[in-house]
This record gives structure tokens, sequence and C-alpha cells, in this order.
């Protein structure tokens, strides 16, 4: 139907139509197919028992990413736009509910996906499930793949929207025939050939899991394709600012022997910034804005300030602005030649022109005069909190024009594209010694903290303290570079804090004057480092309980975390911490996942092998507590021991061949293996024709009486003959079986060599037990007293006539009783 419509609207709309219809009918063919698989599975215990483990892996996996990539994708959205910025707490935020919200939706995903496999498996019920879960899941990261490596975007919708139906026909496509297990049996080998290292050292062999170290690199290579991808930028920038918030604690400083005074620092003390104060607002009232800054530029000129960093001047009212600023606007355009004048005899004036500005044309007039222009352009480096000095072309950066009138080229790496940006002190407006403008246009001095005295505490301790003492701007400013202020300032985020233009670009000054530009590792470091702490991480989380394994990430992950401190204060080297931290996570998430999965199904093999030993209900309390279980060296315990065996069994194996006796022999042992499973019972072994099999309470699921345990027994033994009688009627020649059971102490547990065991019973009590099923005939159960009495009270057993023999090995006579069931 759907290939019809496409065809017949193909005729009628053309290729772009047909293709859009073919997509809807794809659409909703998928989306009905999930419907119905997720309403018929979550009504399926047994389905959610089978798959329950799987599930909340792939969930948590799912999750994770999930915590990881949505709100790198919505700050890099929006670091796009430079018009929004989130903090670090919207973003915690926003990770924590894309973590529960993804890890519901991951449960869902996988019942949908287990549904799909069983539809498509059949009978194969775990199988099916499982890797019908995996194939959803499978799909499901082919289509984020996809979308990481920017393929088209109706390729991925088609991956995403067509996950059941592609998982249908995937699970139709290994299951049948086997196909799984082959591959699996073709594969699994070659695997661990890979990467499970053997040799010979001497006398001596060693052997190397290599398998955690494998998932560590392939997690390294996916982190490092994401970083270069940019998805982790906004991160890496929180914990670049976190650093520098962190070296510019004081404590760090006064460990490194840098004054808290941070005025004092060779960084900082050659930028000044002037600001407007009650004086400047109230000259600006009674004159122009380009006045003002013409006899600011004068008087620092004459003052021999090295450079001069001024704003373009408002010459041009924005629609909507109030009218003192559009008669500011006519005075500045009515005063532009002084200005003008005054920046040409200066000679040392950088015009700092507003970003994406339409400059009128009287600007040009001005940026004629000045000896350099830059752009005051929202330069971000990984994220709008960290500006960036970008040496290119096409923008020509503040400072970058300061640059040719300080000759500080050498302090900035000229290999880079990107210079970024160090920051001084602990939050804005603390770094750099701000002077009022009104005292520049008077050359009246200002008070500044920046002098220290020696004072005494009431205990005649001295110490230094700061003092304000005034001070001239003549003696302030010589030789230094002098940032005039703006009218309407803009502000940008920083790991500082908000700060305002004039601000950041002193920032920026001081960081080229100094030379303390923010260096940072070659891409081809920062991926041997990823690939490193990967095969670390995955080897030593491999094999490890899931806490151990985590614990031993947060290790290495405190370890790189303190290593980046070390460099970065250290060195002003930026080795980013996030990338290896998220490898190292994402690795022992990945490498726990591979320890659990083989756990579990290491688990599953031996409850397998378990299970055909004693039943089901006795194997899952062996596997969740075996130590105490069963113990090494063995225990006394009261038990109930069962010895059968098949009459007449030789002169049936003389007149067939081997196969028909080994044949008849397993369907025999089978029926009767599954009898006593039935009730409990533990098989200690089989004994050629016959079996073993005792009843313990303390390997019960609950522990049981004395009395309720014999009846346990009697009841299976009477069960073991009547399914032997059902199964002689369907064969010929028919076989008879002898039971004897008895009750009393017994040494149980694990008995034998260092190298191999048996669990078993031995005493005085297995003896009579085989005594007394050597006196069974076929068809009879043959019982000690305590076994009688207790069943004959119980109600289980009728009146039986005692009987006195002498046992085999015994001294005394012993009272049985014999119960015929051969009818």
């Amino acid at each position: 139907m759907a290939f019809l419509s496409s065809l017949l609207v193909l005729a009628m709309g053309g290729l772009r139509a047909a293709g859009w219809t073919l997509f809807g009918f794809w659409v909703a063919a998928n989306a009905l197919t999930g419907l119905r698989v997720l309403l018929w599975g979550l009504w399926r215990p047994r389905l959610w028992g089978a798959i329950t483990t799987s599930a909340f892996g792939w969930s948590f996996v799912g999750a994770f990413l999930a915590a990881i990539l949505v709100p790198v994708w919505s700050a890099a959205s929006a670091s796009a736009t430079g018009e929004v910025t989130f903090g670090s707490a919207f973003l915690l935020l926003l990770a924590g509910i894309a973590f529960g919200f993804t890890l519901i939706i991951g449960f869902i995903v996988s019942v949908m996906g287990a549904g799909l496999g069983l539809m498509a498996g059949g009978e194969r019920w775990e199988q099916a499930a499982r890797w019908g879960l995996t194939a959803c899941w499978s799909w499901q990261a082919m289509g984020l793949v996809g979308a990481l490596l920017s393929l088209p975007t109706g390729l991925v919708l088609t991956i995403w929207l067509g996950v059941p139906l592609l998982t249908l026909g995937t699970v139709r496509l290994l299951i049948p025939g086997s196909r799984i297990d082959t591959w699996l049996l073709l594969i699994r080998p070659h695997l661990r050939r890979a990467f499970i290292l053997r040799g010979q050292w001497g006398t001596r062999s060693w052997r190397l899991d290599m398998r955690g170290a494998a998932v560590g690199i392939t997690v390294a290579l996916f982190t490092g394709l994401v970083w270069q991808m940019g998805l982790l930028q906004p991160l890496q920038a929180s914990s670049l600012a976190w650093l520098i918030q962190f070296r510019n604690e004081p404590w760090v400083l006064q460990r490194k022997g840098v004054s808290v005074d941070l005025w004092q620092s060779e960084a900082t003390r050659r930028v000044v910034l002037l600001g407007y104060d009650q004086d400047g607002y109230a000259a600006l009232g009674q004159d122009s804005e380009c006045a003002v800054l013409a006899r600011a530029i004068r008087q620092l000129h004459a003052w021999r300030v090295r450079v001069i960093l001024a704003p373009l001047p408002l010459l041009e009212a924005e629609p909507g602005q109030s009218e003192p600023f559009q008669r500011l606007a006519q005075r500045n355009r009515r005063d532009l030649n002084l200005l003008r004048k005054a920046a040409h005899e200066a000679g040392n004036v950088v015009w700092i022109v507003p970003a994406a500005s339409r400059l009128p044309k009287e600007a040009q007039q001005l940026l004629s005069a000045g000896r350099a222009v830059g752009a005051m352009a929202r330069i971000r480096y990984f994220a709008p909190g960290l500006p960036a000095i970008e040496r290119d072309k096409r923008t020509v950066a503040p400072a970058l024009a300061a640059m040719h009138l300080l000759d500080i080229r050498d302090n900035a790496p000229s290999s880079e594209r990107f210079l970024l940006t160090d920051f001084y002190g602990e939050q804005t407006g603390e770094a750099f010694v701000r002077a009022p403008i009104s005292c520049i246009l008077k050359g009246k001095p200002f008070y500044w903290t920046g002098a220290r005295r020696v004072v005494r505490d009431e205990f005649l301790v001295e110490r230094e303290q700061l003092a304000p003492q005034p001070i001239l701007p003549r003696q302030l400013l010589a030789d230094r570079i002098a940032i005039l202020p703006a009218l309407q300032p803009d502000l940008y985020l920083t790991p500082v804090g908000r700060m305002d233009g004039q601000e950041l670009i002193a920032h920026q000054l001081a960081s080229l004057l100094h030379g303390t530009i923010i260096r940072t590792p070659s891409p081809g470091w920062i991926l041997l480092a990823l690939l490193l702490m990967g095969l670390i991480s995955g080897h030593l989380c491999l094999r490890r309980a899931p806490i151990e394994a985590w614990w031993t990430a947060i290790v290495i992950a405190i370890i790189i975390w303190l290593g980046s401190i070390g460099l970065f204060v250290g060195g002003h080297i930026w080795f980013d911490p996030f990338l290896p931290l998220l490898s190292v996570a994402l690795t022992a998430l990945m490498v726990s996942q591979l320890t659990f999965v083989s756990e579990s199904a290491e688990r599953a093999r031996h409850r397998a092998l378990l299970q055909r030993l004693v039943a089901p209900a006795v194997a899952e309390q062996l596997l969740e507590d075996f130590e105490a279980r069963l113990r090494t060296g063995g225990m006394r315990s009261s038990i109930g021991v069962l010895f059968a065996d098949i009459r007449n069994f030789t002169p049936f194996a003389e007149a067939h061949t081997p196969e028909q006796v080994v044949e008849r022999l397993n369907r025999y042992l089978g029926i009767l293996t599954e009898t006593l499973h039935a009730h409990q019972g533990i098989l200690d072994k089989y004994t050629g024709d016959g079996l073993m099999a005792i009843f313990a309470s303390h390997l019960l699921p609950e522990p049981e009486t004395e009395e309720q345990l014999i009846c346990r027994a009697v009841r299976a033994a009477i069960a073991m003959q009547h399914a032997l009688l059902q199964l002689n009627r369907s064969s010929d020649p028919p076989l008879g079986m002898g039971i004897g059971l008895h009750f009393g102490e017994a040494v149980l547990g694990l008995l034998g060599g260092a190298t191999q065991f048996n669990y078993t019973a031995v005493g005085r009590t297995v003896v009579i037990a085989a005594r007394l099923q050597a006196l069974a005939r076929a068809g009879e159960i043959v019982m000690s007293e305590v076994v009688y009495q207790v069943a004959h009270k119980a109600g289980i057993l009728h009146e039986l006539s005692p009987e006195t023999v002498q046992l085999k090995g015994m001294t005394a006579p012993f009272i049985v009783y014999r119960l015929c069931l051969s009818q």
C-alpha cells in the first residue's frame, strides 16, 4: 500500500512529495508496531524479569550520555547566538532532568526492544528478548553517531524513527538457525585470543587481560571525537573558569610568593582604568563627551602616558533612545573636531570600536586621527565566559591593536590563533587601579589603597596593612596604559564575574604585557593523554565490583584534577581536566558493565549447571550464600538419604546396544531427577543405573523441621515410583525400581582433594539407606522406622507391617517397613 501510494504521489507531485509520503508510511508503521509491542510487553511480568538487568544497564548508559550531551548542546546553542548564557547551576539541573527522564524512557525502550525480539524470535524466549533489546539500543546508538557526524537529517530521522521495524528485521535475520550462537562461537575465541594475552616467563606462565584496556582506548577515541566536534566546549569552559578562580585565591597567591595586593604584581601594574565619577558626569552635563575625552587625552599626553585606549563617542543615537541621548549625540557631533585634533596631537590613541556597529560617516575622521583601531568584538574561546584574542586578519582586537605600540608580540605565542585571556583577582574591579576621570581633567590627587603601613595590634604583633593615601595622577600614569571609560559600557561574562569592556581589555593587555597567556597542549598530546588515561583506568577497573571500580576511577580522577591544577597554577598551562575525567568516567561505566555482563553470563552458566544437580530453588540458595551453606570440610546435620536403583537392568543392557541402553537410561534418570527436584531434593550423584539424593533443611529456601523434611523425602520417593510406572506404560520392556530411605545424622559438605571435590554426605545414615535400597524389590520403598513413624503420623502412609532384618555390616537387628507401589 505504501509503495503504491508513493508511486501515485510520484506521478502527481514529483520525487520530493513521493519521498515524504514514503517517509510518512515508514513513521506510521514504526509507531503502530512500537506501540503494540510496548502495550503487550508492559503486562508481561516474565518479560520484565528476563530483561531487568540488561535493560537497567543500557538505560543507565543512555541516561549518562544524555546527562552530558543535553547540557552541552544547550550551552553550545546559546553560545552560538551570543545572546543567552547558562550558569553552572542551570546546566547541572538540566543534566539531572535529562538523566532521570532518559533513564525512564530507556527502560520503556528496552521493554519495546525485548518485545520486538520475542515477536521475531518465536519460542526462544530469553535469547530473542536479549537480542531484541541489544538490537534496539544498537540502532539508537547508530542514530546518535549519525547525528554527531552531521549526517543528513533525513537519514538520522529514518534510523531513529524506524527503530521498531529495524529491530524486528535484525532479530529475524539473526535468530533463525541459531546464527547468533554460531557467530558468537566463532568470534568469542578470536576476541579472547586478541585481548587476553598469555606467555611464558622462564618456568612461570603469565596472563594479561586487555579487555578493559581495549574498552578504555575505545572510549578515549570516542571522547576525542566528540571533543574535536566542539560538543564539550561549554563544559571545558567551566573547568577553566574554576581553575582561574582557584589560582586567584589569596592563599594560593601567597604560597606562590605573589602579593595579595595585585596592583603590585608585574601583570597589572602597567594598566590604569579611568571611570566616570559624580564630577565626571557633571562635566558631561555641561559639555559634550567629545570635549571631555579631548581634554582627558591632552592631559594624559602631557603626563607622558604610553598608550591611550579610548572608546568611540556617541555620534548617532539609536531609534527609541531618550531625549538626553539625542542631545548628547548632537553635542558630540558639534565638538567632534576637538576630539579629532586631540587624538592627532597625542599620536598614541587606539580607538575602541563597538562590536557589530554601523559607524557613522563622522566617525571616520576620528579613526584616521588615531594610531590604531581595535574592534571590541565579543570574541569567545569555547564559551561566552572565556574571552580570547583572536589572531586573525579579519578581526583586530583592541589588545592586538595596542601591540603595535607596545612591542609585546614576543610575549604571545605566535602559533596559536586564539590567545586565552588570563584574569586577575577574585572578582571584578579589584585587579587594576581605577582613577576618576575628574581627577585627570582637574589634575587633583585621588585616594588609592596601594600604600602600605606597619601597624601593631593589641598583642603588639607588627603586620602590614593597606592604607588610603592621596596620589597625583601624573605620578601614577607616567609610562603606563590608560583606558578611558565608555559612557554606556557593555558587560561581558568572565570567570571572575561580569565586567565591562574596558576592564576586559585591561585583563587582555595585562596577559600580553606580562606574558601570562594561558597555553594549551597540542591536540596530539591531549589525544595521547586521553588514550593513556583510558588504558590505565580500563585495566584497573576490569573484574572489580562496581563500587570498587568507581572508587578506582575516583582516585584516578583526583590525580588528574590535581595534575591539572598544578600545571595551571605553576606554569599557566591549561590541560583541560574535563576530557580525561569524562573518559575515565565513561570507561569505568563501560568496564563495570562489561564485568557485570561477564559475571552475569558466568553466573547464568553456573546456575544452569547447578540446576542440573539440584533443584532450581536450592541452586539459587547455594549461589546466594555458597560459603555458609556449602562449608568446606563438611558439617554434621540431620538429613534424609534416598537411594534408588533400577531392577533387572543388567539383562536389559545385555539384550540391547549401548546406544539404546544410554538412551533408555537417560529417559529414566531424567524423569526421576525432575521428580526429585520438584520436591527440593538434592541430587548427590548418579550410581550407574540409580541415584543418591539427600534432603537437608539448611539447603532449602526456608529451613524446615525434621518432621517436615522426612515427609518431603517420603513424598519424593512415592512420586518417583509413580513417575517410573507412568514411563513404563510407553516403554518396552518395563523396568522396576527399588528405593531405600533413612533419616539421621551425617556429615554433609565438600569432600575431596585440593583440586577436585564433591558435595556429598557420609556416615552411618548413608550406609543404612544404601542397605535398605538393596532390600527393596521392584516397585518398593524400604524405609527405616523413624521415617515410617513420622510419615504415618502425618497421614502420608497407611498402616504397614514392620520387618526385622539384619543389615550387612550391622551387629544389631534393624526394623524396616515396605511400601509396595508396583500397581
